[in-house]
């Protein structure tokens, strides 16, 4: 039977989880805000830069092994 290293090796909390969590929402929605109030024009530009950057292969290829 195999042991969860992270069960044993982790000191992180649940209350931890849930606030980086909070915390990462919290930045998720300023941003929103923000990206609301672009044109067109802004849009599409912050579209071609994250296609860019996924197309990095050392970006891609991280976020592969993530999945």
């Amino acid at each position: 039977m195999r042991t969860n290293p992270i069960n044993e090796q982790s000191t992180v909390t649940e209350q931890s989880i849930v606030d980086a969590v909070s915390k990462l929402v919290g930045r998720a929605r300023a941003a929103q805000t923000v990206y609301a109030g672009f044109d067109q024009a802004a849009v599409d530009e912050v579209v071609t830069a994250v296609g860019w950057t996924l197309l990095e292969p050392t970006t891609n290829r991280r976020l592969s092994e993530q999945a």
